[in-house]
């Protein structure tokens, strides 16, 4: 089992993550720890603890700045579990995630491949805002590449995916401006999932996120951009993308 923790600039939080995945109640664990060229002093603090407490973990440290992207396809060159988890430094998880997600997988057919739950949505302090995906039935499992087509329901921090279903879709974009959408897309196209009703991770609501930074047009032509690499698929799912991009171009 792996954990992949991505920090860009998370000095405030970053130690909290870290000691939340150390505070995992599932053994063994692969850690991999990414820095990509914070100006702040958040490698320097990666350096210093894995070193006490975590000296066999992998830590990518990038003296430039390359992009959540590309950094994450180098941590996933790295991975050495059947199953992989990205969370960011400025989220944490609950201390039996690994080891509920796991057991999801252990007694899931082969054709799942990504399991993801619900999450406690947090302020900048820590202070809970809001709860999602936390109600039996509020988010779907399954075939559910037609939700995602529709609207996004997957939130990465709260993901677990098999690593051989990074193999079968191939890396993230490159040069996309977010990560995730595309990825949860082309995963869901080609396996089933299954959602587990609870908060298990603490998914922190912020300023400096990717998620609040990129929004507007922006954010609507890379969500259109996803959709337009999914045509072709079928005849339903085509008429529900060109009815979100309809959606896209009049808002």
């Amino acid at each position: 089992m792996t954990v992949i923790l991505t920090c860009f600039n998370h000095e405030r939080y970053l130690l909290q993550a870290l000691e939340a995945a150390r505070a995992q109640t599932h053994r063994p664990l692969q850690l991999i720890v990414t820095d990509d060229a914070s100006t702040d002093r958040s490698a320097d603090l990666i350096a210093a603890w894995l070193g006490d407490h975590w000296p066999g973990a992998t830590f990518i440290r990038h003296r430039v700045n390359v992009g959540l992207t590309r950094t994450l396809n180098e941590a996933l060159g790295h991975v050495t579990g059947e199953l992989v988890t990205i969370t960011s430094a400025d989220d944490w998880m609950e201390p039996a995630r690994i080891e509920r997600l796991v057991a999801t997988f252990e007694s899931a057919p082969d054709e799942v491949g990504l399991v993801y739950s619900g999450a406690r949505v947090v302020d900048g302090d820590g202070a809970e805002v809001d709860l999602v995906h936390t109600t039996p039935g509020d988010a779907p499992s399954g075939w559910i590449f037609p939700q995602q087509l529709a609207m996004p329901r997957i939130l990465t921090p709260t993901v677990m995916v098999r690593a051989s279903v990074y193999d079968a879709v191939g890396g993230f974009a490159e040069g996309d401006v977010v990560e995730d959408y595309d990825m949860w897309l082309r995963v869901c196209r080609e396996f089933r999932v299954v959602h587990v009703p609870e908060a298990l991770v603490n998914y922190r609501w912020h300023p400096n996120n990717t998620t609040t930074s990129i929004q507007g047009e922006v954010y609507d032509h890379y969500v259109a951009t996803c959709l337009r690499r999914q045509l072709g698929h079928s005849e339903e799912t085509d008429a529900l993308i060109r009815r979100r991009l309809e959606q896209l171009q009049g808002s």
